[in-house]
């Protein structure tokens, strides 16, 4: 009778590895969100995914809430997947006017999306805040110049307030905020106590390119807000003025792709110039862009990036392409403006010369690692790991700073210590920003839909692997399991008492009775399980065909407490070895003995027994 044996060969999921380092770097370098999805598998053409924040909250009953999005590519288009709320395309969700949960879907236009889930209750909250003043000072200002000014916020609530207050500022024709209204400039602010005011807040952001009369609206919301009716407010007017038949460059639409980012990372944001004069420029424009507590650029502000040679001039009326910052946030945290200022040799209205977004947050970036793993050590071939046991992990921070990016994750079985493309992935997936020294929790995946074990046996590692925008060191993040993992392929003896006195080796094989196992590969762990036969000096006899492998690791072991088996290899001529040290229940002595043999052919093992043993045995096949 023959023993058959067949595996599939373990998936190649990831095959860009090369890539996959080199991104790891950039994340060290750059500290921007990525996804490790993206790493491994498809080139990535913008390094941040999709971010929401907040990505959770409690809001009172029709009151509003807004989202913070960023990442992705935009625009964003924003909708109520679970509840009766409402949202704005501009991320204005209000809730509902009964208690419950509620979900929020963000989609951005490559059809990624991400979720937040708020708990609306009818308990109303106690913070109450409020615009409490809004500067118009001065009134008049130049098309395309900065706006400069700044508002001030309070807390008129019973208690204080738990969670950021988010604002947005908008220019508008007049004293109602709509969709008509154009977005200067947002930031995140800190709640306040109970009657507490804040410090004077600057307004970034350029007025329009065209003259007229507008008003500035700034929008408060926060999740524990308990009365969003008393959130906006509005500016007496602005009278800003048409810009001449001269030459005259402005900043415009500079970005804030990044409202949160990690010190010394990557500031990624873009802007353009525009000439809004009556007359052609020819000249060089030259730019510089500051990192700046507050909208005037002085000595205590931190040069990001510059140029000298980008292009000469621009046709009057004509705007330029994105032009990228690439230089560093400053190395110490807090929240900053982003101030671009250019200038022109030929330039005669030199006013409105400064452009500001922001603010944005700078933080001190927190270093993630995997942390208590739980796995087994025994596995089956082709058998789900829940059949084995528990398999977790958690992430824990251990900078002492807050995150403030999603954490992917990812856990691979691999046949060695080292994360390559032979690796198959089982489990991914992400996890909010963790908070200085602390734990995510258990992360499960014993009953995840890919946590199955190959049909090829073999000594296994599991590998868990992070991936943050915002993880300072990149190098800690990959984790593998101490010990492999045992998982092989059983094969059972056939032909039991085949009672074969004949002693090795033979060169006519055909006519002994024998198992035979087909194809041990590289890496394939194989166990042989029989019995012995209760007669001494007779032999149990398996074939053994092998593919491509260089040696055959092999070790039998048995439980009779005595010396009770010799161990015989040989091939076809005859040749071969005979293990028959004096060992009790395993031969040959460890370490298992590493025998040569040749690709794609075959080979013989007898197994002799000594005594009038009765007991199992099993042989261990490693293919190297």
């Amino acid at each position: 009778m023959k023993l058959t044996y067949s595996h599939a060969s373990a998936p190649v999921l990831k095959t860009r590895i090369l890539r996959f380092w080199f991104l790891i770097f950039l994340i060290a370098s750059c500290k921007q969100p990525f996804s490790f999805k993206e790493i491994l598998d498809e080139p990535a053409t913008d390094p941040a995914p999709l971010t929401i924040n907040p990505q959770s909250a409690t809001l009172y009953i029709e009151s509003s809430l807004n989202f913070y999005v960023s990442g992705g590519s935009e625009p964003y288009s924003y909708s109520v997947t679970e509840g009766t709320g409402s949202i704005t395309e501009e991320g204005l969700y209000t809730a509902p006017e009964t208690a419950g949960t509620e979900v929020i879907t963000v989609e951005d236009r490559s059809g990624d999306s991400i979720t937040a889930t708020l708990t609306i209750t009818d308990q109303q909250l106690n913070a109450d805040y409020y615009v409490a003043s809004l500067s118009n000072s001065p009134s008049v200002a130049s098309v395309g110049s900065m706006i400069g000014q700044s508002f001030v916020y309070a807390n008129q609530g019973v208690d204080g307030g738990a969670v950021k207050v988010f604002w947005s500022a908008y220019i508008s024709t007049d004293t109602e905020l709509d969709g008509a209204d154009i977005l200067a400039s947002s930031g995140l602010v800190d709640p306040l106590a109970a009657g507490a005011a804040s410090a004077s807040i600057p307004i970034g952001g350029n007025w329009p390119v065209s003259g007229g009369i507008y008003y500035l609206l700034v929008r408060l919301t926060s999740a524990d807000d308990r009365d969003p009716s008393n959130n906006n407010e509005s500016s007496a007017a602005f009278t800003i003025n048409a810009s001449s038949s001269d030459i005259d460059y402005v900043v415009t639409s500079i970005t804030t792709k990044y409202p949160t980012v990690s010190t010394g990372s990557l500031c990624g944001e873009t802007f353009k110039i525009s000439n809004i004069g009556g007359m052609d420029g020819s000249a060089v424009i030259n730019w510089s862009a500051y990192a700046s507590t507050d909208l005037i650029i002085d000595g205590g502000d931190t040069l990001i990036d510059s140029d000298t040679t980008s292009f000469a001039g621009l046709v009057s009326g004509d705007t330029s392409s994105n032009i990228p910052i690439n230089g560093s946030w400053p190395g110490t945290a807090g929240t900053y403006y982003l101030l671009v200022q250019i200038s022109s040799a030929d330039e005669t209205i030199t006013s409105n010369n400064i452009g500001s977004q922001g603010s944005y947050e700078v933080v001190a970036p927190p270093d993630y690692i995997v942390s208590n793993v739980v796995y087994q050590t025994q596995g089956s071939t082709g058998q789900p790991f829940s059949d084995d046991g528990v398999y977790s992990f958690e992430i824990k921070e251990i900078a002492g700073n807050d995150g403030s990016q999603p954490i992917g994750y990812e856990v691979f079985y691999s046949l060695d210590t080292i994360l390559d493309a032979g690796d198959t992935s089982i489990f991914s997936g992400s996890h909010i920003p963790l908070a200085a020294n602390t734990f995510s929790g258990a992360i499960s995946f014993e009953s995840a839909v890919n946590a199955v074990w190959p049909s090829l046996g073999g000594y296994y590692n599991l590998i868990i692997s992070l991936v943050s925008g915002d993880d300072s060191n990149s190098f800690n993040n990959i984790y593998v399991t101490p010990a492999s993992i045992t998982v092989p392929e059983v094969v059972t003896e056939n032909i039991l008492d085949d009672n074969s006195s004949i002693a090795p080796p033979w060169t006519n094989v055909s006519t002994i009775p024998m198992d035979s196992v087909a194809g041990l590969k590289l890496g394939e762990l194989i166990y042989v399980d029989g019995q012995m036969d209760g007669s001494a000096s007779t032999y149990d006899t398996y074939s053994i065909d092998v593919e491509n492998i260089a040696a055959i690791d092999l070790t039998v072991l048995w439980s009779t407490g005595s010396d009770s088996i010799n161990v015989h290899f040989w091939d076809s001529t005859g040749a071969g070895d005979s293990y028959t040290d004096t060992g009790n229940d395993e031969e040959p002595k460890n370490p298992p003995e590493r025998i040569a043999v040749s690709s794609n052919s075959t080979y013989y093992i007898g197994i002799e027994f000594l005594g009038t043993d009765t007991a199992a045995y099993r042989i261990i096949l490693h293919g190297k």
